[in-house]
C-alpha cells in the first residue's frame, strides 16, 4: 500500500513528544530520519524488484547500474547464467587470471563480470533495488505487514541522534527501538518463508 510521508512521521510525533516534551516538531526536519530508516527496511528486506535487459556499450568488465541496487538475484548473457561470486573470491579468481567460469559480483552500485563484457552484448538482470524518499510530500510503498518495523527504525534513527536525558545520564531509547526493529524483521522474514512454502504446496496440489 502507499502511504503518504506527512501521515507516517505524524502517526509517530505522539511517541517522540511524550519522551521529549512538547517541542515543536516540523516534518521537514524529520525527514532525514525517516529516509534513513526507509533505507535501512528496504536493505535487509528488499521491498522493489525488477528484471530488465542492459545493452552494453562498451568493452570492459565493469558496468555501472542506475538504481541504488541492494543484491542481484541473477544475471545471463545469451541464455548463459552467470555464477554470483562473493566480492573478494571474484577479484581473487579475476586477478589471477584462474577463473574458469561465467560469474559475476556487485561492489558499489557497478556489476563486475567474467569473462568481460562486449560492445553490444545484451544481458539480463533480475535485481532488487532500493528507492529513497524526496520531500514529506512523497507517498512510500509501504506493505502493511512491514509498517511497525518502519516505525521502529524511525524512532532509532530520531532517538539515536537526539538522545533522551534523564537526571545526568541519557536514556537508551535508540537501542530499544532497534532491537523492537530487528523482532520486526525476524517475524517478516518467517512471515515470507511460510508463504513462499505455502505457495510451492498448492502449485505442487495442482
Amino acid at each position: 500500500m502507499l502511504v503518504a510521508v506527512n501521515t507516517f512521521i505524524d502517526d509517530c510525533l505522539p511517541i517522540i513528544k511524550k519522551q521529549t516534551g512538547n517541542k515543536v516538531f516540523k516534518n521537514e526536519d524529520l525527514l532525514t530520519y525517516l529516509r534513513r530508516a526507509y533505507l535501512d527496511l528496504q536493505t535487509v528486506y528488499p521491498l522493489f524488484k525488477e528484471r530488465k535487459e542492459i545493452a552494453i556499450e562498451e568493452d570492459g568488465f565493469e558496468y555501472p547500474l542506475d538504481e541504488e541496487v541492494i543484491d542481484i538475484v541473477s544475471l545471463s548473457l545469451n541464455k548463459q547464467n552467470y555464477l554470483k561470486l562473493r566480492n573478494d573470491k571474484f577479484f581473487e579468481l579475476y586477478s589471477s587470471e584462474k577463473c574458469n567460469m561465467y560469474s559475476f559480483c556487485i561492489e558499489n552500485n557497478n556489476i563486475y563480470t567474467y569473462p568481460e563484457f562486449k560492445q553490444n552484448d545484451k544481458i539480463v538482470i533480475f535485481y532488487k533495488y532500493a528507492k529513497d524518499i524526496a520531500t514529506v510530500e512523497d507517498e512510500i510503498y509501504l506493505p502493511l505487514l512491514a509498517s511497525e518495523a518502519l516505525r521502529f527504525a524511525f524512532l532509532n534513527k530520531y532517538f539515536e541522534e537526539n538522545p533522551k536525558r534523564e537526571k545526568d545520564s541519557y536514556v537508551d531509547l535508540d537501542l530499544h527501538y532497534l532491537k523492537l526493529f530487528n523482532l520486526e524483521i525476524e517475524k517478516l522474514k518467517k512471515h515470507l518463508k511460510i508463504r513462499h512454502k505455502n505457495i510451492r504446496t498448492n502449485y505442487n496440489k495442482i
